[in-house]
């Protein structure tokens, strides 16, 4: 075991590079002898700053495997190694070098820029598994949050004059940023989106993820029109469901104006709709209460699609009269065709999902009559 926690310091990258799979693959071996842990995590370190580009950014996956498995045995040496990394969380996007030619925008150059990003992810989703080890106070956790997302909050304040003028650097460094916030939370929460969702995080964790929600909503809301700023708000806003729980509601309908703006394509729609099919899964199953009294679980449930149907009533009819625009607009093409049929598939689905559970009530509801009469002859 010595023997091999020392080989990071071999010089040859395919030695580096297999001590650090040994140490994923045999994570287990490190819960039971824990003291080993904090001189494996000096190893990683050393090999996620590697000087060899493919030992650096492999090692970022596996480093973030390794903590990821590990995650209840770090203790505080989580805090000693985020600050020892603090300089690979610095995100410089940069456009392909040849943007004239069109077809170099999915060339070599692109794809080994997109790689590296991918790969920093990995250190991000890290990041949030450091930050939320059990054995942290909560103040600690909402400190170290905080110390990674407050550069990413300035990147974006001082990209989004740029980004609005049409500057494609500063948008795609928008897009980058919203994405490590997002998977930061991924990391902090392992929710999967779908499943039942665990009760909302300590108010001060709350607090900290409540100013990345609103940090990318006004991206959101000043770049809707760009195809990769939705893309990221997106991805991230599924990941942050998971730390933030039911508290996210009320900030729901920005989402949807930001997700689901004139420039939406029909895919994009499709794809909300889904997301949304699957949240109301989750709400409503986390809302119920497990007492096991009979008229304790009759309020319970009450109270539960009752948060649910509030969040439905509201965004109803705007989500709907998105939905419509799309489906009224002339096909122009195959790709036109398929993604209009996967659209009518995902929102009658969605149509499905509201009344299976028990929602349909925000279909007639005060003021949705036009909705209804739209939605009825969608329906014909």
């Amino acid at each position: 075991m010595t023997f091999l926690l020392d080989v990071a310091d071999h010089p040859h990258p395919v030695v580096k590079l297999k001590s650090m799979e040994i140490f994923m693959r045999h994570a287990t071996l490190f819960e039971v002898h824990t003291n080993y842990i904090p001189q494996a995590l000096e190893g990683f370190n050393k090999c996620i700053h590697d000087s060899h580009i493919r030992v650096k950014t492999r090692s970022w996956y596996l480093f973030h495997r390794f903590v990821k498995s590990l995650r209840q045995h770090m203790g505080e040496v989580a805090e000693a190694i985020m600050r020892a990394m603090g300089d690979l969380l610095v995100i410089r996007a940069e456009l392909p070098k040849d943007k004239d030619d069109a077809d170099e925008m999915s060339s070599e150059s692109k794809q080994g820029e997109n790689t590296t990003f991918e790969s920093q992810l990995y250190l991000f989703e890290a990041v949030g598994c450091m930050c939320s080890v059990p054995s942290l106070p909560v103040e600690k956790q909402a400190i170290l949050i905080k110390s990674v997302t407050t550069p990413l909050f300035s990147d974006i304040e001082q990209s989004l004059t740029a980004a609005e003028s049409g500057d494609a650097r500063a948008t795609l460094q928008i897009h980058h940023d919203i994405m490590a916030l997002g998977i930061l939370g991924k990391g902090f929460s392992d929710w999967v989106a779908g499943s039942h969702l665990d009760k909302a995080c300590a108010s001060e964790v709350a607090s900290e993820f409540g100013r990345v929600t609103e940090a990318i909503l006004v991206a959101l809301e000043r770049l809707s029109r760009f195809s990769i700023v939705r893309e990221a708000a997106r991805f991230s806003f599924v990941r942050i469901v998971g730390v933030l729980s039911s508290t996210i509601l009320p900030s729901l309908p920005r989402w949807i104006s930001g997700l689901m703006a004139k420039s939406s394509t029909k895919e994009e729609i499709s794809m909300f709709l889904k997301l949304l099919n699957q949240l109301i899964h989750s709400f409503k199953v986390h809302l119920r209460s497990p007492v096991p009294v009979f008229f304790f679980n009759i309020m319970a449930d009450w109270r539960g699609k009752n948060v649910i149907y509030e969040m439905l009533n509201e965004l109803f009819t705007p989500l709907l009269q998105r939905v419509f625009v799309s489906l009224s607009e002339p096909v122009t093409g195959t790709d036109d065709h398929v993604q209009l049929t996967d659209l009518r598939r995902e929102f009658l689905n969605f149509i499905l999902i509201i009344l299976n559970n028990d929602l349909g009530q925000v279909l007639v509801s005060e003021g949705k009559k036009t909705a209804l009469d739209l939605l009825l002859g969608v329906l014909r």
